[in-house]
């Protein structure tokens, strides 16, 4: 069932798949979860879950083929992205890198994917714990995360304030994958 527990759902750009979180498994612990229409049963899309952890937020790969995922999977409270094949074939990926104590991903929705379906942008504290940055990473997981942004100023972020919510996005990708725009 596609409602047990619904948070979010969205179908992918080619139409095939619905990825969605639910807690169909374990009452609040909401994973993701990937289906095709007349599918018997979904597919799980994220790794093995520590006790406490939940998948928060997603985006679909604009070729359809991938998700990208923000979860606590391998520690509680410490928010990290994941990529996997939307078809749940293989293991999830970590892609965000090394975080220093105290430092994560932002989770809503402060990561795009980018319209090539070769990288994602975040925002992250993983190097100075409460200094948000702007990160790139491949989405096939070749390579560490980039720096995106200039050094900051003391007390600077990228979208200042460090608001843990924003609508939309503090920063936007070129159509060509080549540029982004933050603020």
């Amino acid at each position: 069932r596609l409602d047990a527990g619904k948070l979010d759902y969205q179908p992918t750009a080619i139409g095939s798949w619905i990825v969605f979180q639910a807690d169909q498994d374990e009452n609040d612990v909401f994973e993701l979860y990937s289906r095709r229409p007349g599918d018997s049963a979904p597919r799980q899309l994220n790794g093995q879950l520590v006790l406490g952890g939940d998948v928060m937020s997603f985006a679909l790969s604009p070729d359809g083929t991938r998700v990208v995922y923000c979860a606590d999977q391998d520690v509680d409270e410490l928010f990290e992205l994941y990529v996997a094949a939307i078809d749940g074939s293989g293991s999830p990926v970590k892609i965000s890198g090394t975080m220093v104590v105290g430092g994560d991903v932002r989770t809503f929705p402060a990561f795009l994917v980018s319209p090539t379906s070769s990288r994602v942008v975040y925002l992250a504290d993983s190097s100075t714990d409460e200094v948000y940055e702007l990160f790139s990473a491949p989405l096939d997981g070749s390579a560490g995360p980039v720096r995106l942004n200039a050094p900051l100023v003391p007390g600077g972020n990228v979208a200042s304030g460090g608001a843990p919510f924003w609508d939309p996005p503090p920063m936007a990708i070129t159509s060509d994958g080549a540029t982004v725009v933050y603020k």
